[in-house]
């Protein structure tokens, strides 16, 4: 069983010892938005047991750190921006047309 030291919504950080290499499961969907770091390093996340999240870890003691970034959150504030700096530049012209009518 895994150590908790932390759960939030978008975070979950814990300890987990393992006798042998294997597939450690978190009662949770899978989704690509979540992230896995053993010992500080990134590691690919699983799906498995039909659309569970997992990690492959080798045995040992390990810190194990889950986060979740929504997969198109970059994306989306790249284009809420230029929106925004399309609505300036328009406000910022529209007067100037205005006035040559």
């Amino acid at each position: 069983a895994m150590n908790m030291h932390s759960f939030r919504q978008t975070r979950i950080d814990g300890t987990i010892r393992l006798n042998q290499n294997g597939i450690v499961l978190f009662q949770m969907p899978f989704d690509a938005g979540w992230h896995a770091f053993s010992d500080g390093r990134a590691i690919p996340t699983l799906k498995v047991d039909g659309g569970l999240l997992g990690v492959a870890l080798k045995d040992g003691e390990h810190r194990i750190e889950l986060r979740y970034q929504p997969p198109l959150l970059y994306a989306g504030a790249a284009v809420t921006l230029l929106s925004v700096g399309v609505l300036l530049l328009s406000l910022w012209k529209w007067p100037r047309i205005r006035l040559l009518n």
